[in-house]
């Protein structure tokens, strides 16, 4: 206990900077934590790595200082490299996840409670905060945007009465269109497209004056009432 006492006074009274980087560091491996959307153990494993990689080595300067196996001169200059790397560190390995996740997506449903969190107003307004009890044949795709690809979101159950009844009192002011009428990508649901028995509300939808929709978006809910199956689709492009 003493030496850790004695191992945070001395860092504190020598090694104020460093330990700021290393705070950024733990800040950094904490949303790394939280915000991952990775669903192969290996990949999971080598993003999680990757952000824990600056606060461990920081630490581990920090060990190293205090006891005395490396001078303060050269911990000086670690930490002013670290300043000056770090930042592109965290950029670097940012970009490179979205990047996996943009081509990869995630189907793991547990993975909706953080997009949800994460999402604007409008879209908390109209999806579930979180899926009812009694669901089945649960389908999930989430993909980001990434350059010259667009964001894709989708998400299919089947439910109660009373769950489908609640979503279509919130809907009924929601201006309904035909399936024909809006182009929808139905790639991760269970159908190719939606028949008759679907209801199908268009929550907004832009397209870009380009003359042609080169940039867009879109978001719709589609619920069959008699098979108790509703169906949220967002794209963004």
């Amino acid at each position: 206990m003493k030496e850790v006492k004695d191992f945070i006074h001395y860092n504190f009274k020598n090694n104020k900077s460093l330990l700021v980087l290393t705070l950024i560091s733990l800040l950094f491996f904490l949303y790394g934590l939280s915000n991952m959307f990775l669903e192969e153990i290996t990949v999971y494993l080598k993003y999680l790595f990757y952000y824990f990689l600056p606060l461990l080595l920081f630490i581990i300067l920090l060990i190293l200082s205090f006891k005395k196996i490396i001078s303060q001169k050269f911990t000086k200059i670690i930490t002013i490299l670290g300043y000056l790397t770090l930042w592109f560190y965290m950029l670097f390995i940012m970009l490179m996840y979205v990047l996996h996740l943009s081509l990869e997506g995630t189907t793991d449903i547990r993975n909706y409670k953080i997009l949800f969190k994460d999402a604007s107003s409008e879209l908390k307004e109209y999806l579930p905060s979180t899926l009812p009890e009694e669901k089945e044949n649960v389908m999930f795709y989430y993909s980001p945007a990434f350059l010259q690809k667009g964001e894709t979101f989708s998400l299919y159950f089947k439910s109660n009465s009373e769950f489908i009844k609640d979503q279509e009192e919130k809907l009924e002011e929601i201006s309904t269109v035909k399936y024909q009428d809006i182009d929808i990508n139905l790639t991760h649901t269970p159908y190719d497209r939606l028949d008759k028995e679907f209801t199908i509300y268009l929550i907004n939808s832009h397209c870009s004056d380009e003359g042609y929709c080169n940039h867009g978006n879109y978001f719709v809910i589609a619920i069959n009432k008699e098979q108790k199956e509703i169906l949220y689709v967002i794209e963004n492009w």
